[in-house]
């Protein structure tokens, strides 16, 4: 783990020069080291927590899960609710949270890190759906830079918008400690048209730049 978080920051170090290099509307590169075979195409990923066995470092909770989410457009997608007595529940909202395909619990994605969750277990199973709508537009990403970009719901009208694209994505890079090179907003839909996709980015003040996307989720 240690040597990964060394090679991180070598990896985000470099591209944060070539950024600050790159002339116009250049894109945010991936790491200079990385091959041409890498760089060609976005790899495509249907998002799995339990089926995957990434929910293995979590906060246990109990409440509810009432409401489908508003983020992802699947049938096993909700907005949860904590609702128990440990000192720390505050009664916070939790958005996307993944049904347990066969027991009464939902898994919350926290941060960056994959296998990092919110799990609340349910007083009983969660009712049954509508038949998923299919997921056209990926709702995570995670840029080259390490950046992991999450759709959100319920944006204001009024929110100040880019170039005439809507803020659509909030970004949050790999360490929290090291200033992201790409931004933490994502602004209009991931491209799908370019090799590897894109999605534009910014921070607060600057002008946004097509970030090349790794990973894609649906």
């Amino acid at each position: 783990m240690r040597r990964d978080v060394v090679r991180t920051h070598l990896l985000l170090a470099a591209v944060l020069l070539v950024a600050a290099c790159a002339p116009g509307d250049a894109p945010v590169v991936p790491p200079p080291n990385a091959s041409p075979g890498d760089v060609r195409q976005t790899e495509v990923r249907s998002y799995d927590p339990w089926g995957a066995g990434l929910v293995t470092e979590t906060i246990d909770r109990r409440g509810a899960c009432e409401k489908p989410s508003r983020v992802v457009q699947r049938s096993d997608a909700w907005q949860c609710q904590v609702r128990d007595d440990h000192p720390a529940s505050d009664g916070s909202l939790h958005e996307p949270c993944f049904a347990h395909p066969t027991e009464p619990r939902a898994a919350c994605p926290e941060g960056v890190d994959e296998r990092s969750f919110t799990v609340v277990t349910l007083a009983e199973p969660l009712p049954r759906r509508s038949p998923p709508v299919a997921e056209v537009a990926p709702w995570m990403v995670v840029l080259w830079t390490g950046d992991r970009c999450v759709r959100v719901a319920d944006v204001p009208i009024e929110f100040p918008r880019r170039e005439g694209r809507p803020l659509t994505m909030m970004c949050s890079p790999l360490n929290p400690r090291i200033p992201s090179p790409a931004g933490d907003r994502g602004w209009g839909g991931v491209d799908t048209s370019t090799t590897p996709w894109t999605l534009r980015v910014s921070d607060g003040t600057g002008p946004e730049k097509p970030a090349m996307v790794m990973v894609a989720y649906r």
